[in-house]
């Protein structure tokens, strides 16, 4: 009886331990998570993005698991940074390379965007529909601009994008020449 109460006992403490040993090392996967995450936003905010592309790039593929907040959160990431790139590409084929990427990690982020701070929301949806518009994806840029107005209203970058995207290329019903952009 005391062998079995014993062999009960250090069971038990066994799995005690156990759950406190993965609790506890979930705990600091996530701290490293969060801290990647800030970290490769704040690069990216002062303007060493490619420090911040690698960072996020290794976080993804190594430690941040391709679900939930923390994945969405590094694709919100990742889409505004190959986009940025993509706007400083130094030639219209480099950044017609760089663009579906940025498009498809928009993709990802979208559904479960709004749980970002405001001014990286902004920023999203702007750089979403630029993207879009950039592609070509003329209606799907404005419905993305749409969306931001409707969120945060008449922000001054989500009208400066609403612009861009909104200028049509119209003729003159006289002389048949191109007016605007």
């Amino acid at each position: 009886m005391t062998i079995l109460f014993i062999t009960t006992a250090i069971l038990l403490l066994s799995f005690i331990l156990g759950c406190n040993v993965i609790c506890f090392s979930s705990y600091k996967k996530e701290e490293k998570i969060i801290n990647t995450l800030k970290e490769t936003q704040e690069l990216s905010d002062v303007g060493r993005k490619e420090e911040a592309d690698s960072l996020l790039w290794s976080a993804i593929a190594n430690f941040i698991p391709n679900r939930g907040k923390y994945y969405i959160e590094a694709c919100r990431q990742y889409a505004v940074l190959k986009f940025h790139f993509a706007m400083m590409a130094d030639s219209k084929e480099k950044r017609d390379a760089i663009l579906p990427t940025a498009k498809n990690y928009f993709e990802i982020a979208d559904p479960w965007i709004f749980c970002s701070e405001e001014k990286y929301l902004i920023s999203f949806l702007n750089d979403y529909a630029m993207t879009l518009f950039l592609l070509g994806k003329k209606v799907e840029a404005k419905k993305q601009i749409n969306r931001a107005i409707m969120g945060f209203g008449k922000d001054p970058l989500i009208m400066e994008i609403r612009a861009i995207v909104s200028k049509r290329r119209r003729v003159s019903r006289k002389k048949k020449i191109p007016i605007g952009v």
